[in-house]
C-alpha cells in the first residue's frame, strides 16, 4: 500500500481513519462526513459493493484518471434516511418484544 496517500474510503476503514494523520488531514480538506459508511444500511452497503465491483471489472486502476467516486464518495452516495427510520422502528420493536417475552429490562 502506497503510505503516500490517505487510506482507501471503504467501510472496514471508516474507524481507523481519524488514526492515520495523512487520511486525517485529507478528510479535513474534503469535508469527508466523520462517519459517512455508517449512515448506510447493510442493504444500501450491498448494494453499492455490487455497483463498485461492477465498475472495478471496467477500470484501468494503474492508469486510469482519478475518480470523484473513489476519492469523495459522500458526493455521490447518500444514505438513505427513510431505510435508516425503518430499520431503527425495527430494532427497536424487536428489543422490545425481547424485554417482553423475557421479563428482562
Amino acid at each position: 500500500m502506497d503510505n503516500t496517500k490517505p487510506l482507501p474510503d471503504i467501510p472496514i476503514y471508516e474507524l481507523d481513519r481519524s488514526k492515520d494523520e495523512l487520511t486525517k488531514e485529507f478528510d479535513k480538506q474534503n469535508n469527508r462526513p466523520k462517519l459517512f459508511w455508517a449512515g448506510f444500511s447493510l442493504g444500501e452497503q450491498s448494494r453499492l459493493k455490487r455497483l463498485y465491483e461492477e465498475d472495478a471489472a471496467d477500470f484501468n486502476f494503474t492508469y486510469g484518471p482519478e475518480r470523484e467516486e473513489i476519492v469523495k464518495p459522500w458526493l455521490k452516495w447518500k444514505p438513505d434516511l427513510t431505510q435508516e427510520q425503518v430499520n431503527k422502528k425495527q430494532s427497536f420493536i424487536k428489543v422490545a418484544l425481547i424485554q417482553i417475552l423475557t421479563g428482562l429490562p
